[in-house]
């Protein structure tokens, strides 16, 4: 079986067009603060240059014709000195960086002198012409100024010259010794390549065409060496075109690695998914890709299984109108679905990263970390945890909240999941019903009514507490059947109330009578009036009677 050898570069012909996508040089050197100092440089000298002349032209005459007079062969050339040096500096100063290149390539400090020593003599040169155009004496400070300007600048310049021959020299034994390590660098990546488990190339940037490979990269995909060296990324790449290949390839050279997810094509027409990792490699000015091909069908898979179990559990909490949440140990919001925005009143992006506890009143969300501490110190679940919480308005809603503790495979509790509920409404209700119920149990205590409630359906009676004064009897004694209304009413009574009791449920018509009984406790006959209200299911059929009782003893003794 045929393994990663020099011999697998061979000189195959190349088809189909070449794969631009390397460099052809090498990468650009840093150029961040030392094109500032550049810039800098040449802006200051440029402009004291411009200074200078400008102050010394100010004693030009004011005649035309003796300017024109001032002008010589020794001016020309000035002249022309002040202009190259001059459209140097404001090269440096302002052109655009990526134009600056091959300024680049010579070394930070050699540069730095070069532009000072271009700039001295610019100043200099523009104080001589001006010098000359001024048409007056020469004075000796000038001319002192102009020749110290003229030595520095050459001096600058010879610096720099130095400076890049030292560089020369220092990169010519870097590269001496590039070229040794490079020799053994290369027998070491040919032996690890050859025993790394995952598919590795080295890719020609160019042609796009594998130059040398391991066995698994030919065998994942199911060709043999010979066949494999005669492809191109093209006839097995299944899911990117032309121009997304050789932008990984640009992305490597530039970033200096590129990852990324794809999909290859293998010799039987499978599919596979793979993960592919690109690092740019210099091999003695060759320029080549090493590329490792992971195949990651089965985690894919596992994840698109994960992802649709995921959104089934989503669907069900969603369709139970439920929101999902997950907290860290810090009791933080790591994750949040939808559901819960239009019950907080903010967006999921502002609820993820903040705790549940900043959307509750101060004296709820000391109990809840109370309640919390102790089931993240048991490490255990809990269910229908109920709270407040404050919306932007200022409006309470309640929620019931159920949770799981996240368990590293370590022991350790990373956090809780869980669903939530709003149960406002609920809530609402609840609170609603009981405001009706304790203003019927004041407005009937008031008045001194006793409420009953007879199910048709299961034959049970259910009495309120003054049903039980009105008639006198021990609550322990009542058996919540028909027969305990009627056992202690007068006979006369308990025969007109069961027959109008029964006319009432058959007829639709509300039930109303007066009956006599004797209460048990104390032995006493009392006269009660009762009115009850027939309550029908939707076929019609009589299903409960709910009713009223009141003694009216004092106003019939009254009467009679």
């Amino acid at each position: 079986m045929n393994t990663i050898s020099a011999d697998t570069e061979h000189n195959a012909p190349t088809h189909g067009a070449p794969m631009h996508g390397a460099p052809t040089h090498g990468a650009e050197p840093d150029s961040g603060r030392a094109v500032v100092i550049l810039r800098i440089t040449a802006a200051v000298l440029l402009l004291a240059g411009v200074i200078a002349g400008g102050a010394v032209l100010s004693l030009v005459p004011q005649q035309a014709s003796s300017l024109l007079e001032s002008i010589n062969a020794a001016v020309v050339l000035e002249a022309l000195f002040v202009a190259l040096t001059g459209v140097i500096l404001v090269f440096v100063a302002i052109w655009p960086e990526k134009r600056l290149y091959a300024l680049k390539s010579l070394p930070s400090g050699a540069l730095v002198f070069l532009v000072a020593g271009i700039g001295l003599l610019f100043i200099y040169a523009i104080l001589d012409v001006a010098e000359l155009l001024a048409a007056v004496e020469q004075g000796i400070p000038l001319n002192i100024l102009k020749e110290v300007l003229r030595l520095i600048g050459v001096v600058a310049v010879l610096c720099a010259i130095a400076l890049w021959i030292r560089e020369l020299s220092r990169t010519r034994d870097q590269l001496l010794r590039g070229e040794d390590l490079l020799r053994r660098s290369a027998a070491e990546l040919q032996h690890l390549v050859e025993m790394y488990p995952d598919p590795t190339l080295l890719i020609d940037p160019e042609t796009a065409r594998p130059v040398q490979f391991n066995p698994s990269a030919y065998q994942q995909l199911g060709y043999t060496a010979e066949e494999f060296a005669e492809l191109r990324v093209n006839d097995f790449e299944a899911q990117m075109g032309t121009e997304e290949i050789v932008q990984h390839i640009h992305n490597a050279f530039e970033q200096g690695r590129d990852d990324f997810e794809t999909k290859h094509r293998c010799k039987d027409g499978t599919i596979t998914d793979v993960q592919v990792s690109l690092v740019p490699l210099d091999m003695g000015g060759l320029h080549r890709l090493l590329a490792v091909f992971r195949d990651i069908s089965e985690h894919k898979k596992a994840m698109r299984d994960l992802e649709e179990s995921e959104r089934r559990f989503a669907d069900v909490a969603m369709a139970a109108g439920e929101y999902i949440w997950e907290i860290d140990t810090e009791g933080v919001y790591t994750s949040v679905t939808a559901p819960a925005e239009p019950l907080l009143g903010y967006p999921i992006e502002y609820i993820i990263g903040r705790s549940p506890f900043e959307f509750m009143p101060e004296a709820e969300a000391q109990r809840v970390q109370e309640f919390l501490r102790g089931y993240a110190e048991q490490k255990s679940p809990w269910q229908g945890l109920e709270h407040t919480s404050v919306r932007p308005d200022g409006t309470l809603v309640y929620q019931r909240v159920s949770g799981l503790p996240i368990i590293s495979p370590t022991g350790e509790l990373l956090g809780f999941r869980g669903t939530g509920l709003d149960i406002t409404a609920e809530k609402d209700a609840e609170i609603s019903q009981k405001t009706l119920s304790e203003r019927l149990a004041l407005a009937t205590e008031s008045a001194g009514l006793g409420i009953w409630d007879y199910d048709l359906t299961t034959d049970r009676l259910e009495w309120d507490e003054r049903m039980f004064h009105l008639y006198g009897m021990d609550p322990a004694e009542f058996g919540h059947s028909f027969e305990d209304w009627t056992r202690h009413q007068l006979p006369e009574s308990r025969e007109i109330a069961a027959s109008r009791f029964q006319v009432a449920v058959e007829s639709g018509t509300n039930f109303e009578t007066e009956l006599s009984v004797r209460r048990p406790n104390d032995g006493e006959i009392r006269i009660l009036h009762g009115q009850a209200q027939i309550v029908r299911d939707a076929a019609g059929k009589a299903v409960r009677v709910v009713g009223i009782n009141r003694d009216i003893t004092d106003p019939v003794q009254r009467r009679r």
